[in-house]
């Protein structure tokens, strides 16, 4: 029955259906996980074509795993990605779906998140400002926030908006802020740093990601890196060779910086 409603979903791309439901056919029955939810071959298929570059591709996972049911709840972690899809359709079903699925009943929560691709630019702030005030009730979002934080094609205003909102979720926020790091454009990977400081203790995920950011080109990257591991306090030590290393830095303010972290840190 799911294998037909699954070919039934899939519609357009039928030789991706059937490959899906052979592989299904062809495993040892679906082992239970820990929520409770079967994990079969089709979800794990499914959930993989979620970031297909094909459009059409993401369409169908959606309309699969919602012909599936209950079982489709292990697919959670790329419905969520997928609410930050460029496609409004996969975004509105994946977030459909995860209602359904009740992977969270904060139906305002979703909305907001898939208004983060909203084509104009000020629904997104509005969006990121939005998320940030609700906090770690947000969490969910924090992967859509750092695609928005660097998108180069976004007003810096937004992208710093949207790094405020992480910094507002706080510890759960920390790895899409070391994601967000990753970003090409310095004012963000400034407003990064400086929120990371601000969390102080609760950023001791990012120890390593900051130790990286000790040697980047860029001075201030690199002064604010030492101060966010000031900041962050003795989880910081792991990083002792690095800031060391900065006491030579070819910038007075990042040796200067460097070597006040040093000191707090008792090194």
């Amino acid at each position: 029955m799911k294998a037909a409603l699954l070919v039934t979903a899939i519609g357009a791309w039928p030789i991706l259906a059937s490959g899906v439901v052979a592989a299904s056919a062809a495993q040892p029955p679906p082992e239970t996980a820990e929520s409770g939810a079967e994990v079969t071959p089709a979800v794990e298929q499914l959930a993989t074509m979620l970031a297909d570059e094909r459009v059409e591709v993401r369409r169908a996972a959606v309309a699969g795993l919602s012909a599936i049911g209950p079982e489709a709840k292990t697919a959670s972690k790329e419905l969520i990605a997928a609410l930050s899809d460029d496609d409004e359709a996969v975004r509105t079903g994946a977030m459909k779906l995860l209602l359904n699925l009740g992977v969270t009943k904060n139906a305002q929560l979703l909305a907001v998140i898939v208004q983060l691709k909203h084509p104009d630019e000020s629904v997104r702030f509005q969006a990121a400002l939005l998320l940030g005030k609700m906090g770690p009730q947000a969490e969910l979002a924090t992967g859509a926030l750092a695609k928005l934080a660097k998108d180069t094609d976004c007003h810096a205003s937004v992208r710093w908006e949207a790094v405020y909102a992480l910094r507002m979720i706080g510890e759960p926020a920390v790895p899409a802020l070391v994601d967000v790091l990753e970003s090409t454009e310095k004012g963000v990977q400034y407003k990064t740093l400086d929120n990371l400081a601000s969390l102080g203790p609760a950023a001791r995920e990012a120890v390593p990601a900051l130790g990286r950011a000790l040697v980047h080109e860029d001075h201030q990257v690199r002064q604010r890196a030492a101060l966010a591991l000031e900041a962050v306090g003795p989880d910081a030590r792991r990083v002792l060779p690095a800031l060391r290393k900065a006491l030579s830095d070819s910038d007075p303010d990042v040796r200067d910086t460097a070597a006040a972290t040093l000191a707090k840190l008792g090194a």
